[in-house]
C-alpha cells in the first residue's frame, strides 16, 4: 500500500488513496480473493476507482477476462439454466442468475464497438472468397431480417433478428453474421444495426458490386426495412442507385400457401396435392383447379379471393 501513489487525476477528477479491500472474484480455476486499494473521488458524490481491477480487466467486478469470455459463449449457445449447470462442471464457479446476466451484459456493452468492424472485414474477406471462385453467376451479399417471440413477462413479444451472408458463384454460401435485438417498438435499433452494417461493407469492398438480395417472411417491420431503407439505399463511396431484389423465404411462402389450400379445400390430400402444384410443380394447373372454387371464395371472402389469385399467379 505504501508503494501507491496518495492521490490519482483523471481527467479533470482528482482521487485519493483510501483503504485496502477485498473482492472475491470468478475465474477459469475457482473462486479468488483479490485485495485492492479503493481511491475515493475529493468531490462528494464521485464514484470511486479501482485502479487494480481496471488493469486486471475485471468484467462487472465479477469475474477475469478469460472467464466472462467463456460465460458469453455458453451463452450464446446454450440456455440461461444450462450455463448455470455447465460452469461449476468446467471452473468450479458458482454464479447467481443475476451475477450471470450481469457479466453477459457488462461484456456485450464492451464488445459493442468492435461488433461492426469485426463483422464487415469478415464479410469482405468472404466476398474475396466468392470472386475467386469458379462458376458462370456474379456473387452475391444478402441480407435477411426475421422476427422470434421470446417470452417477456407478463406476455410474449417479438425480438428482431438479421442476418447478412455471401455466396459464391455456384451459389453456395460461404458464410454469415448475425444480429439480434431484444423486443422493441417499431425495431429501430435493428434497422439503424443492419443498415450501418451494410453500408460498412459496401464501402470497404473496392471489387465489383455483388448481386444484392434481401429475404424476408413479408412481415411489417422487414418489409418497411426494404421500403424506406434498402430500395432508396446509394452506394456509400460512389453515390449511385443500389439495386437491391427481394423474395419472400421458401419456408414461410409454403407455410403460407399450405394456409390458403386448407381454407380452400379443407384439411386433406386435395389441399396438400394443390400446394405441392403451387410452390413445386405446376403453378398453372394450380390456378384452373383453384377456379373451381372461386365463387365460394368470393362469397366467403373476398380479400382471400386476390390473395390466392395473386399467389397462383406466381411463380414461387
Amino acid at each position: 500500500m505504501k508503494l501507491l501513489p496518495t492521490r490519482l487525476r483523471v481527467g479533470l477528477d482528482e482521487y485519493r488513496r483510501n483503504r485496502r479491500t477485498p473482492r472475491d472474484l470468478c475465474c477459469l480455476f475457482g473462486r479468488i480473493r483479490l485485495w485492492r486499494a479503493v481511491y475515493q473521488a475529493v468531490e462528494p458524490g464521485m464514484p470511486g476507482l479501482f485502479p487494480l481491477e481496471q488493469a486486471l480487466g475485471i468484467v462487472a467486478r465479477l469475474a477475469t477476462p478469460a472467464l466472462a469470455d467463456q460465460v458469453g459463449r455458453l451463452m450464446a449457445e446454450l440456455p440461461q439454466q444450462q450455463t448455470q449447470a455447465v460452469l461449476p462442471e468446467r471452473y468450479a464457479v458458482s454464479c447467481s442468475v443475476k451475477s450471470l446476466r450481469k457479466v453477459t451484459a457488462a461484456l456485450a456493452e464492451s464488445l459493442s464497438p468492435l461488433r461492426q468492424e469485426a463483422q464487415a472485414a469478415r464479410l469482405v474477406e468472404r466476398l474475396r472468397q466468392a470472386f475467386a471462385s469458379a462458376g458462370k453467376n456474379r456473387p452475391m451479399l444478402v441480407a435477411g431480417r426475421d422476427g422470434v417471440m421470446v417470452q417477456t413477462r407478463p406476455c410474449w413479444e417479438e425480438a428482431s433478428t438479421a442476418t447478412v451472408s455471401v455466396y459464391d458463384r455456384r451459389g453456395r454460401r460461404l458464410g454469415t453474421v448475425y444480429l439480434g435485438r431484444m423486443p422493441e417498438l417499431g425495431q429501430a435499433a435493428m434497422t439503424r444495426e443492419l443498415s450501418d452494417l451494410l453500408r460498412a461493407v459496401l464501402s470497404a469492398w473496392e471489387g465489383p458490386l455483388p448481386r444484392l438480395h434481401y429475404v424476408t417472411d413479408a412481415g411489417n417491420h422487414p418489409l418497411e426495412f426494404y421500403r424506406r431503407v434498402l430500395r432508396p439505399m446509394r452506394h456509400p463511396r460512389t453515390g449511385k442507385r443500389l439495386q437491391w431484389t427481394w423474395s419472400v423465404d421458401y419456408f414461410h411462402a409454403a407455410e403460407r400457401i399450405t394456409k390458403l389450400a386448407e381454407t380452400i379445400f379443407g384439411v386433406g390430400r386435395e389441399a396438400s396435392a394443390w400446394a405441392v402444384d403451387v410452390v413445386v410443380s405446376s403453378p398453372a394447373s394450380a390456378t384452373a383447379a383453384a377456379a373451381n372454387r372461386r365463387d365460394w371464395i368470393k362469397i366467403s371472402s373476398p380479400l382471400l379471393f386476390i390473395v390466392v389469385s395473386l399467389s397462383c399467379s406466381t411463380n414461387l
